[in-house]
């Protein structure tokens, strides 16, 4: 485990890298994740954003400890005006943030950890610097789970993210979250398009760049309206992706995709375990990236074999 990325982190000689938020998660918690990745994308780094309250033990890993998680902790445990307080920690951030011209821990812990970490990660990469054609990936940690290279046949110069099988106005978690962010009027002109998750993307860095610079800016815009809750990350990542040319930069990987796909929707019924004990979807071959298992009975019970496989392999060196 290396610790704190300002202190000798580098990435520069790793042809993938993999960035995660994995606040208040145990080691055994994320094990399994970490383990899958190492496995999928050899010569990959793995570096996950932490609560420094819980800091995972995991081998090759880098566990980078949010300072702002702490103070996001001391507002939530207000037993009143905590949105109030959140309000002033935006104010005062965005404030410090025009003087000093970088994000900060107050701007940071205004919001929650699913919106905070597109800051996180997009100055982790300001910061470490690496090859032209080095791959990026954002990632779920908990809940997901690598079976192969998700970069092999990703057309070049374009990233990749899940669709799910559900229509925005007609699920009700997220047509809330974008509705409330951007108003009905422009929920009901999207609100026939597939939902867009915004739990697992990945591509070149540059682009990958490009996508945190849109989506950080874009969440100050509408940021008094997002505090807090979880969710309004995938607003955002939605109104960029289906209303700016943003989403010419992506391939989109619906439930069914062979590189990725995202389970909460999708039915498991398409899905079979193979003699090697890989998921594979309806076209027959392993799943790169397995996102929301756990939505399934059957999935989860697949995903705990598969990671104790992981898990029992490392052990015995193989």
């Amino acid at each position: 485990m290396r610790s704190d990325a300002n202190l000798g982190i580098s990435i520069g000689n790793h042809r993938a890298v993999v960035l995660g938020a994995a606040c208040g998660y145990s080691s055994q918690q994320l094990l399994p994740f970490v383990r899958s990745v190492q496995q999928a994308i050899p010569g990959a780094a793995t570096v996950l954003f932490v609560d420094p309250l819980t800091v995972p033990d995991l081998s090759g890993v880098h566990v980078v400890s949010r300072r702002d998680c702490a103070l996001r902790n001391r507002v939530r445990r207000l037993s009143r005006g905590r949105r109030l307080a959140s309000q002033l920690l935006l104010t005062a951030g965005c404030g410090l943030q025009l003087v000093s011209g970088r994000t900060n821990v107050l701007l940071e812990a205004a919001f929650g950890v699913a919106v905070a970490r597109y800051f996180w990660y997009r100055d982790f990469l300001r910061r470490h610097p690496g090859p032209g054609d080095q791959h990026i990936m954002l990632s779920d940690t908990r809940n997901v789970l690598l079976q192969g290279d998700p970069f092999t046949g990703l057309p070049k110069g374009r990233m990749f993210c899940g669709v799910e099988p559900v229509a925005m106005g007609s699920c009700s978690a997220n047509s809330l979250w974008y509705g409330r962010a951007y108003g009905q009027a422009a929920l009901s002109r999207i609100a026939m398009s597939e939902v867009l998750c915004s739990g697992v993307s990945g591509g070149p860095r540059e682009l990958m760049k490009k996508y945190l610079d849109c989506m950080c800016r874009e969440i100050l815009r509408v940021g008094p309206k997002i505090l807090w809750a979880a969710g309004y990350d995938q607003a955002v990542h939605n109104y960029l992706l289906r209303n700016t040319d943003l989403g010419q930069d992506f391939v989109f990987e619906s439930w069914d995709s062979d590189r990725l796909t995202t389970l909460h929707y999708a039915s498991d019924c398409g899905f079979v375990v193979n003699s090697s004990g890989r998921l594979c979807g309806p076209s027959g071959s392993p799943v790169a990236i397995v996102h929301q298992f756990d939505r399934h009975d059957r999935l989860q019970k697949w995903a705990n074999s598969f990671g104790a496989g992981l898990l029992t392999s490392e052990k015995h060196g193989r």
